[in-house]
């Protein structure tokens, strides 16, 4: 009876990982067919099938839709849906979603303004590896925006920036250090 049991637990995993594995290749068909259609230039097309991908749980898909959404190709320019799609991505752990998000809740685009949010957000995509949420979050810190003033955050945040690559981080975390504020 155990040795039955195993056998249906293991060919029921066996079947989940083939159906995870699955839905891994039609993420990747989708988000090729989508490349390929933007290459040529038919936004369209690209949308659909971003929309297809994101509606199936794809991160990539809702990420490489929302910028279509705001940028009004294929369709409608909507950068309050964009907005949307963009924190949706960001909850699903993408951090390129999260510095977007950020990015529209700072300048206020699709929606209104909120710089704490905004902080909250860009610190999440400097976690994920982001150097521009790196280096946004410490000019937030560097000019108190969306809180409180804090040099030694805004010289934290910019130096993770520059281990990230960011220049212009490394030059304002260097003239702090040098010379303060």
């Amino acid at each position: 009876m155990f040795r039955s049991r195993n056998s249906v637990l293991v060919s029921i995993l066996v079947s989940f990982g083939f159906v995870l594995s699955g839905c891994a290749e039609e993420e990747n068909r989708l988000l090729q067919e989508g490349a390929v259609a933007l290459r040529a230039g038919d936004f369209e097309h690209a949308r659909s099938i971003y929309g297809e991908a994101c509606a199936d749980g794809s991160g990539k898909g809702c990420f490489m839709l929302a910028g279509m959404i705001d940028r009004g190709e294929g369709g409608a320019q909507d950068s309050s849906l964009a907005r949307t799609f963009y924190k949706r991505v960001c909850n699903d752990k993408q951090s390129a979603g999260c510095y977007n998000y950020a990015l529209f809740l700072d300048e206020g685009r699709g929606g209104v303004a909120n710089d704490s949010a905004a902080r909250e957000y860009y610190e999440k995509s400097c976690r994920g590896g982001i150097a521009l949420g790196c280096y946004n979050l410490g000019l937030m810190f560097d000019t108190g925006q969306g809180g409180e003033f804090d040099i030694q955050q805004a010289v934290q945040f910019y130096d993770a920036a520059c281990v990230l690559g960011h220049e212009h981080a490394c030059m304002k975390s260097k003239i702090i250090k040098v010379i303060g504020r």
